[in-house]
């Protein structure tokens, strides 16, 4: 039995985990903005509303292109929109919910490229580790 074929039964329900994050942190994220600005402009709250959950949309399109990447490529997505999921959300809480600050909007600004960054990181260091594991089994 190869790893893969190993792996398949855990990869099955860190998907459907994938797909619960994703959720859950878009709306959480959606609501725990709405309750730091409840007065915030309709324009503003599209804009800023795509801008938070832009990090979750990369992370979906990032789960459709890589149905012929390795599993662990695939596997370091479903791991990252974990991660991220529980992270923005811890941030975003304690802006929410915390003390007052005077420019909160900062943290919903600050959040999305910096969870950019650590897809992309994340997602080059198993392509590259992808990619060394299939050059020494060939």
């Amino acid at each position: 039995m190869t790893y893969d074929a190993q792996a398949r039964p855990l990869f099955s329900i860190l998907r459907i985990a994938f797909f619960i994050a994703i959720v859950g942190g878009t709306v959480g994220s959606i609501a725990l903005m709405r309750r730091t600005s409840p007065n915030m402009p309709p324009i503003l709250v599209v804009l800023i509303g795509l801008w938070v959950i832009s990090p979750f949309v990369l992370l979906v399109l990032g789960d459709v292109l890589a149905n012929r990447w390795p599993l662990l490529s695939r596997t370091m997505i479903h791991v990252l929109a974990l991660v991220l999921t529980v992270g923005s959300l811890a941030i975003y809480r304690s802006v929410a919910f915390g003390p007052p600050r005077p420019k909160p909007a900062f943290f919903f600004v600050l959040i999305p490229p910096i969870a950019w960054l650590v897809i992309a990181t994340g997602v080059g260091m198993a392509a590259l580790v992808s990619r060394k594991r299939s050059m020494r089994s060939a």
